[in-house]
């Protein structure tokens, strides 16, 4: 929302690069990417390429709402009521469009490596329980708001995403062991995905 807000200011016409969202607001320029796509796609923004090009506001201020694109858990979808939200033309776009990352820094002058593969185990034994969870609000969710995805459009958003971890990786934002074994997989449960060539 800060990155909208960011080209609302620079006025209703100008062109606003991400070059320069991101160091205005400290974000990060991969994500800014990422997030520009999906707001130009849900018609938010508008994009001019070439020189001098970027992007700008694709309709007045005072008609974007803060939930015209709310990025959340399934579990939202009752706990939050967004249902009350999706009439008339609203929905849920059935594939993963959003992702929250954490770090998390463990002393290990303080937690020794059996710590941590005890809380590995643990999360592996919990999978099955919370993919149950996932599955039982899916279920809670009518039909008519399930929002499909062209096979097209999901292959561009996977390189997308590949080509902002990639860069991630690059600026040691992201452990590239975490992130092969992470591709081995997503390779081992859907082999046709794009990078899953480099794995073979």
């Amino acid at each position: 929302m800060v990155a909208l807000v960011d080209i609302a200011l620079q006025g209703r016409d100008d062109l606003v690069t991400l070059g320069d969202v991101s160091k205005r607001q400290d974000l990060s320029l991969p994500y800014l990417e990422q997030l520009f796509v999906k707001l130009r796609r849900a018609g938010l923004v508008e994009s001019v390429r070439g020189p001098g090009g970027g992007y700008r506001l694709a309709k007045s201020p005072s008609d974007i709402r803060v939930v015209d694109i709310l990025a959340a858990p399934l579990i939202a979808y009752e706990l939050l009521e967004l249902y009350k939200g999706m009439e008339p033309d609203g929905g849920i776009v059935n594939y993963p469009i959003a992702q929250i990352s954490m770090q998390l820094v463990g002393r290990l002058d303080k937690f020794p490596n059996e710590v941590a593969q005890l809380i590995r185990e643990a999360s592996f034994e919990a999978y099955d329980e919370v993919r149950a969870r996932v599955k039982t609000e899916e279920d809670r969710v009518p039909d008519r708001w399930w929002i499909e995805i062209p096979a097209d459009e999901k292959r561009e958003y996977e390189a997308m995403m590949q080509e902002a971890r990639d860069t991630l990786r690059e600026q040691d934002y992201y452990d590239g062991r975490m992130l092969d074994l992470q591709s081995r997989i997503r390779c081992k449960f859907d082999p046709s995905r794009g990078e899953c060539s480099n794995n073979k």
